[in-house]
């Protein structure tokens, strides 16, 4: 079943304040929703690809405002994909 659009500005600028970043993450989570993904991936695909410096696990639960579990999966399907961009915007810990 389709999903709303959700309703991004047109605008988007690369700030400190971490608004292109959560953009990036409503417009991956949605695309990614056209795939059959889940949220989550999505979701996290697009912090990672908007954010401006690696993230860690408790940056995207926090950011995301995400369950740790969700994350974790989230994490790991992205991870499963063996996508080297994906690899480097991960600070391991």
């Amino acid at each position: 079943m389709p999903t709303a659009p959700v309703k991004l500005p047109r605008t988007a600028t690369v700030s400190g304040d971490g608004t292109f970043a959560l953009g990036c993450a409503d417009f991956f989570d949605e695309a990614g929703r056209l795939f059959g993904l889940p949220p989550s991936v999505g979701r996290i695909y697009g912090l990672l690809y908007g954010s401006p410096k690696p993230l860690s696990f408790t940056d995207i639960v926090e950011q995301l405002e995400i369950s740790k579990g969700s994350a974790s999966q989230g994490l790991q399907f992205l991870n499963s994909l063996a996508s080297e961009r994906f690899a480097s915007r991960c600070v391991r810990t």
